[in-house]
């Protein structure tokens, strides 16, 4: 709840907040939220009702106006929009497409060695890495596939990658340089094969040449 005053053409708020279904309002600190989006409707109509109906009229101000207008909330347009809650929905639903640049930021994400690659992939990803005892590992679904892209982040350093979108499939390919003790360096190469739904990575399956 917001209780405001006016001094001139200054707007003093004081904010107000009780649980939700609750009507024991306390007021909210100085140091605590404020109003925020939801709330600038109200805000901006204690503007326009205060300049339309007192600042304007400075030799005859008409307090009583300003006190009986009221916000008008236009009805919402009705919507057909089905919720599909996170992680349901159905096979082929397509929020966007996959593109070239959104690919190639997945991989910029995998070369700096970033799980913030997760945000490429479905909720019900599955990803098959290039090592482990399969031979390579499979992982699926989030907790899973984010877990082995930590491990798989950690097993390479370093890397460049060129990547391809075709409809609902792509690749990649990568290297990734290892440094030696002595100083040298050896490149492994590899690529992955992705399968896309909308824009993002329902499966990620990698494979690499073994360094010899």
């Amino acid at each position: 709840m917001i209780i405001g005053r006016w001094e001139l053409d200054l707007l003093y708020h004081q904010l107000f907040r009780a649980e939700l279904g609750g009507t024991d309002f306390q007021r909210v600190p100085s140091g605590g939220p404020t109003a925020c989006v939801w709330e600038l409707l109200a805000i901006n109509h204690e503007r326009q009702a205060w300049v339309e109906h007192v600042l304007r009229r400075p030799a005859d101000p008409d307090v009583a106006a300003y006190l009986a207008a009221t916000v008008q909330i236009p009805a919402p347009a009705p919507s057909t929009a089905t919720h599909v809650p996170p992680g349901t929905r159905p096979v082929g639903a397509r929020e966007g497409k996959m593109t070239p640049d959104r690919l190639r930021a997945f991989g910029d994400a995998r070369a700096r060695g970033d799980v913030a690659l997760m945000s490429f992939m479905t909720d019900d990803c599955e990803y098959s890495a290039s090592v482990g005892p399969e031979p390579g590992r499979t992982y699926r679904g989030r907790d899973e596939v984010r877990q082995g892209s930590i491990d798989l982040l950690a097993y390479d350093a370093g890397g460049e990658s060129r990547d391809g979108v075709r409809d609902e499939r792509g690749t990649a390919q990568w290297s990734y340089v290892f440094r030696q003790p002595d100083g040298g360096s050896r490149e492994g190469l590899g690529c992955d094969l992705f399968r896309f739904r909308g824009d993002k990575i329902v499966k990620r399956d990698a494979y690499r040449k073994a360094l010899g």
